[in-house]
Order: structure tokens, then C-alpha cells, then sequence
């Protein structure tokens, strides 16, 4: 796939979503070569005729069957080579009717979308000879299941396939603000990647370069572990008009969380460089009237291109990359113990943090009750709001919430804690600490 600049990339794709106009880039500049126009158009056009197919299949069964976005991930997008596939894993629960519907773009013969249960098997699969797979499935079992979206045929060279996830009952927001949430992807690499002479969808194999979720406000998510290699990245992350404010995240292999944008904003990006291993995207939604629809979208940038976070235009969503502020350290500067309750599910146990000037921290929890502990590692805001990443047991969980000056004798901090795991709230609870005073970074 050739490369092309985020700014053509931005205009082609709104252009792409919004209405399928032909597209009319301008003049190239002096470093695009006028032969390689075409082309470029052809491919910037793809992942708009991918999605196209998606929602207009997607509209018929949520019109008359009452089917809904699926409550974990649910759009997923990657640009594939013939005979390809990439896939991620779904909790299904017996019983409950689930759709897959794939698309393709115009390259696209083939596409397929194949089900297996976890011991590998194909329960269900579409691989007929079309570009808009359909895969209709109600397990007899509650487990995982793997989805693979594979590219069978294209007419030529790669194309962008596209898969949305719905279930009976699922969350009733409206097709359209699919569109809606990558137009502003589109319009958000334009403007944060500025100047970045020449980027693309992400290439890895078997990763995303679009994820997508349905969350409720407060509500976190993760993609599946995917393999990357050594690599300049950005990604970009946005919301349908329902967000108002999203954290995009990004997790190594340990879920340790190695960059973020934690800026106030219903848009976030990050540039960062991959060193070959796994890696998770994750979303959070702060704040949002309601479900909304979330997204981000993965791109390789030039090998060439500085890193520093003075390469990156100031976001004008509001996002921006989470790194140190000169002369502003976090008001929670210093190490802090403590202990948490869950008085509902009757738990309870210890945290200990400690929070460096730019607000990352780290630390460890303690569930006293069940008699784990984990080392933990996240951020806070200066407002007070915090999301940190744990394990236990080899299960993976997210612990977000907001803390506040307890403005007591001892200067403590106190606050209130939602436990997820997988976009599933588990838990929720209450925690003080009391800041030690030898602790400050």
C-alpha cells in the first residue's frame, strides 16, 4: 500500500464516509509526485467503502430484528493482503443471538467471517463468494469465541475489510454514528498529525487498524494483545456527539500502561514508538450523555519522523499527549497507602501509590479478602480523576475513578473506585489514603 499524508488522509476519508464523492485533494505538493495521485485516492477511499457496507447490512437487521451494538468491542477495520485474516475474541453467552456482519471495499472479491469456540473448532462461518459476509449465531454455551476476518479474493493487491459486532438487545445507538465517530477520526489525524509527510493504516499482522466500542460513561475497554513491530505509531481516538471526554490508552504485554492522553477533550491522540512485542489499545469514556460510541484508529508513521512530543500540533479536540507540564506538578504528588472497602460484595483490602509530577503512577492493590495483590500502574489527572491498570489470577481489570482532598488534619485523600473487567463493571467501592512525607518525587 503506498503511503499518504494524514492532512489527504483526513479530507479523503470524510469525504469517503459523508457523502462517497469523488475525491478532490487539490494540487499535490512539490514532495508528492503527480503520478502517484491516483492511486493514493484509490486506497484513501477503501476503508469508507468498507464501513458503507457494514452499516447498510447492519440497518436492515437492527430495523427488523431488533438487534443492537454488541456491549464489548463491536467495529473493527484492517487493511488486508489476499488469503489474510485478523481477529479478536468475544465472551458470547448461551442462548443469546448475535450477528457478525463483514464488508470489504470495492478491491474486495472475498471476505469471510469464521467463528471457532476455544478449543478451535468452527461453530459458524460465512465464506461465500461475496464481499459482505453475514454470520448469524446463538451458542449453545457460554465461553469465548475467536472472530476472524479474513480477505479471501481481491481484484487487486490489498483491500479494507470492516466487521461490526451486534446482538438481540444490544445497545440501541444509532448505525450512523458510526460514521459520525470515524468522520472525526478522519478530521482529528488531519489536524493532530499535521506536517507528517506520509502515514497509513497500520500494517501489522493480525492487528486492528480501527477498534471501536459502545461505552457507558465511566466505563472503560481494551483490544485483545496484539503483536507489533518496532515501529513509529500514532493513534488517534474519538467519540459520536454523545462523548465529552475520552482517555486513549496504550498497554504492553504485562498491561502496564506505557502512554496515554489524558487531556480534558472528546478527542485524544498519541504518538509513540513500538518495540517489537504485544500491545493493547484502550478507551475511556469520562464523560458522555448516555452510550456512546468510541474509536480508535491506528496508523505507522515514517521511520524518519521525530517522535519528541514537540512533533505533534496541539490537538484542537482537546486531546493532547500526557507528558509532563513545566512548573505544574500534580497536586497528588508522592507516595500515598491506604485501604479500599466494597461493602456490597463484602471486600475489601490495601493500595499504595505513588505519583510522580506528571501525574503516571504506580503502586500495588491488595484484595485482603480474596488474598491477591497486584502491582498497578496508571495516571491521575490534576482534577482528581484517575484510571489504573491491575491483575489477578491471570485475569486482567481496570480500576478507575476520582479522588479529592479529604482537607482533614491529616491531609488525606479520599474518593470513590469502579472496578471493570473487559468493559464489565465487577465492583465498586470506596478508598483514604494518607500521603507519607518522605514519598514526594
Amino acid at each position: 500500500m503506498q503511503h499518504f499524508t494524514f492532512g489527504a488522509w483526513a479530507r479523503a476519508l470524510v469525504l469517503a464516509l459523508i457523502g462517497g464523492a469523488i475525491l478532490s485533494l487539490g494540487t499535490p505538493s512539490q514532495a508528492q509526485a503527480p503520478s502517484n495521485l491516483s492511486g493514493q485516492q484509490l486506497a484513501l477511499n477503501r476503508a469508507g467503502e468498507a464501513l458503507e457496507r457494514v452499516v447498510t447490512s447492519a440497518k436492515k437487521v437492527n430495523g427488523k430484528l431488533g438487534y443492537g451494538f454488541y456491549e464489548s468491542g463491536c467495529v473493527f477495520g484492517v487493511m488486508l493482503r489476499p488469503g489474510a485474516s485478523t481477529s479478536e475474541t468475544f465472551g458470547l453467552n448461551a442462548g443469546q443471538s448475535y450477528v457478525f456482519i463483514g464488508g470489504g471495499d470495492k478491491s474486495a472479491r472475498n471476505v469471510d467471517v469464521i467463528l471457532s469456540d476455544s478449543s478451535g473448532k468452527v461453530v459458524k462461518k460465512d465464506t461465500e463468494q461475496d464481499a459482505a459476509p453475514f454470520v448469524l449465531f446463538k451458542p449453545t454455551r457460554t465461553g469465548r469465541y475467536k472472530m476472524s476476518l479474513r480477505l479471501s479474493s481481491a481484484r487487486s493487491g490489498t483491500a479494507f475489510c470492516a466487521v461490526t459486532v451486534l446482538r438481540k438487545g444490544g445497545y440501541d445507538v444509532p448505525l450512523d454514528r458510526l460514521v459520525q465517530a470515524v468522520t472525526k477520526a478522519a478530521v482529528a489525524a488531519g489536524l493532530i498529525f499535521r506536517g507528517v509527510n506520509g502515514g497509513r493504516f497500520n500494517q501489522d499482522s493480525d492487528t486492528w487498524a480501527l477498534y471501536g466500542a459502545v461505552l457507558k460513561p465511566k466505563q472503560s475497554i481494551s483490544s485483545d494483545p496484539k503483536h507489533y513491530r518496532t515501529a513509529n505509531r500514532g493513534f488517534v481516538g474519538v467519540g459520536d456527539d454523545r462523548v465529552k471526554d475520552l482517555d486513549l490508552l496504550l498497554l504492553n504485554s504485562k498491561r502496564q500502561l506505557v502512554a496515554a492522553d489524558t487531556k480534558n477533550g472528546a478527542g485524544a491522540a498519541l504518538a509513540y514508538k513500538t518495540i517489537q512485542g504485544n500491545y493493547s489499545v484502550g478507551l475511556v469514556n469520562n464523560s458522555s450523555t448516555g452510550p456512546a460510541l468510541v474509536m480508535a484508529i491506528l496508523m505507522e508513521l515514517p521511520a524518519g519522523v521525530n517522535m519528541s512530543p514537540d512533533n505533534q500540533a496541539p490537538p484542537r479536540t482537546g486531546g493532547g499527549v500526557s507528558r509532563p507540564v513545566p512548573g505544574r506538578a500534580s497536586p497528588f504528588l508522592g507516595h500515598w497507602s491506604g485501604d479500599w472497602f466494597d461493602e456490597p460484595n463484602n471486600q475489601e483490602g490495601d493500595f499504595e501509590m505513588t505519583v510522580r509530577a506528571d501525574g503516571n503512577l504506580t503502586g500495588k492493590v491488595t484484595n485482603t479478602t480474596a488474598n491477591v495483590s497486584s502491582p498497578v500502574r496508571g495516571y491521575i489527572r490534576p482534577d482528581g480523576a484517575f484510571v489504573f491498570t491491575y491483575s489477578y489470577q491471570g485475569q486482567n481489570y481496570v480500576a478507575q475513578g476520582t479522588m479529592r482532598f479529604l482537607h482533614d488534619m491529616y491531609g488525606g485523600i479520599g474518593g470513590t473506585v469502579t472496578f471493570s473487567s473487559n468493559g464489565t463493571v465487577i465492583g465498586k467501592g470506596d478508598f483514604d489514603l494518607d500521603k507519607d512525607d518522605d514519598g514526594d518525587q
